[in-house]
């Protein structure tokens, strides 16, 4: 034992941290031989986490884009959804044509600017500029590689599911290459 004083001080704070780390370290220990017990009930409580974290990320996202910062347009209480009006109850506004919009956009010329937008796309905004997200693409590859997921879970990945797998890796690279060739040409390529 330590005489008293700094050095005994020293000592027992020493002690104890270690005896912090050997329970953190036995928690850690535990909770890794819980997840390799259960990984199919592991990965769903991940699964329904990071779903819940990105709702509640996607919430504040909201509001402090819809409530606290304003539209990046000069008057945004001016911008007009333009279109063909649908058939429907609901009064669907259907999208115009490429002639149709070129067409609209020379009339208007003088007056107002005028842009389109595919409907596979989401708008997002740094409060510099909008910025065209292809939410369609992304969703549509998301969904594929879950399906993937769930079968490989409920009944593991065949050798007839090889197939499906290589062309969702193939979608996916095919989706990195095309957004490296837009970012290259539309951010670094001035």
């Amino acid at each position: 034992m330590p005489p008293p004083g700094p050095a005994r001080g020293q000592a027992v704070a020493r002690s104890r941290a270690g005896i912090a780390l050997n329970a953190v370290l036995r928690e850690l220990r535990q909770a890794v031989r819980a997840i390799l017990a259960r990984p199919a009930f592991s990965a769903l409580i991940v699964g329904v986490l990071a779903a819940g974290l990105a709702c509640v990320i996607m919430m504040f996202v909201m509001v402090d884009t819809l409530l606290l910062k304003p539209l990046p347009f000069a008057q945004p209480e001016q911008l007009l959804q333009a279109g063909i009006r649908g058939d429907g109850e609901l009064g669907d506004i259907l999208p115009v044509s490429d002639q149709d919009l070129l067409q609209i956009r020379r009339r208007l010329a003088a007056v107002a600017d005028t842009a389109a937008v595919a409907r596979s796309t989401i708008n997002l905004s740094d409060m510099e500029r909008p910025e065209r997200f292809h939410g369609g693409h992304v969703t549509a590859g998301v969904i594929w590689l879950l399906s993937l997921l769930a079968i490989d879970i409920k009944r593991g990945l065949k050798p007839k599911d090889a197939l499906n797998v290589d062309l969702a890796a193939l979608y996916w690279h095919f989706v990195d290459v095309v957004w490296i060739a837009i970012f290259t040409l539309v951010y670094l390529i001035k």
